[in-house]
């Protein structure tokens, strides 16, 4: 189920900071790689809006941390347009740098 924007209820989630809400959804398994009419998945949204402890749940729970939007961004692009401390924008990366080198790649994730 999605909005006319193809947002799932994670996506919304994520967009309105409802954290509670959002590990609920994962918790229900809901699709942590959803793309919306951008192609954001919602590790995008919440890489985005530094929301480190939902980040890490996303990666723990198989999000990728490759995915591109339709504009080609990734989620570390996403971290760092974001807003949010240095600190958790250096703990953002460290987190997703982490998960891509313990990951084989295949060439089409990249």
């Amino acid at each position: 189920l999605t909005d006319t924007n193809g947002n799932t209820a994670l996506h919304v989630a994520l967009k309105n900071n409802h954290q509670d809400v959002a590990n609920i959804l994962i918790n229900l398994d809901a699709n942590v790689n959803s793309q919306n009419s951008k192609g954001e998945t919602p590790l995008h949204l919440a890489a985005m809006s530094g929301n480190l402890a939902t980040a890490r749940r996303l990666i723990e729970n198989e999000a990728s941390v490759t995915a591109k939007t339709k504009e080609g961004k990734t989620v570390l692009d996403y971290v760092e347009k974001g807003k949010m401390s240095a600190k958790v924008r250096r703990l953002l990366f460290e987190l997703i740098e982490t998960k891509m080198s313990t990951k084989i790649i295949t060439m089409h994730e990249l």
